[in-house]
């Protein structure tokens, strides 16, 4: 079988495909640390300062605060893979029109190879997150 250039990028997708659900299944497995089996929020009690109303002293008032409201929301996400490599054009298919490329080995690269650069990149993190974080800040006083 030889080399094309779509087998090539058809590859490397695959590679960033599995990786990437490598990672989400990363986050759904962090997302259990802040709800327990039930799905309902995980708090964490604090004892925060206030003024009272009426003046005099400062008061300490304890409050529960759900955990996932207190870390970071950012996601680990693929925000760019490069991958840059010579590569030499060998033909083209007839039938299909492919190209035909071939990998030359380190000593065998020259001039008439060419650099091939290919980027993915990532997404936002999910929406969904975001908005379980905001509708848990809306709890806290």
């Amino acid at each position: 079988m030889q080399n094309t250039l779509g087998t090539l990028i058809e590859a490397l997708q695959q590679a960033v495909d599995r990786a990437q659900e490598q990672l989400q299944s990363y986050q759904l497995r962090m997302l259990s640390e802040y709800f327990d089996p039930e799905n309902q929020p995980l708090y964490i009690k604090l004892r925060l300062p206030r003024m009272p109303e009426t003046g005099g002293p400062l008061e300490h008032t304890e409050v529960e605060v759900p955990r996932l409201s207190l870390v970071q929301m950012g996601t680990i996400a693929l925000d760019e893979v490069e991958i840059d490599f010579p590569l030499r054009l060998h033909g083209v298919e007839e039938e299909a029109g492919r190209l035909l490329v071939e990998f030359p080995g380190a000593s065998t690269v020259d001039e008439s190879c060419a650099r091939v650069r290919v980027r993915f990149k990532g997404g936002d993190p999910p929406e969904a997150v975001m908005k379980i974080n905001d509708t848990l800040m809306n709890i806290i006083p």
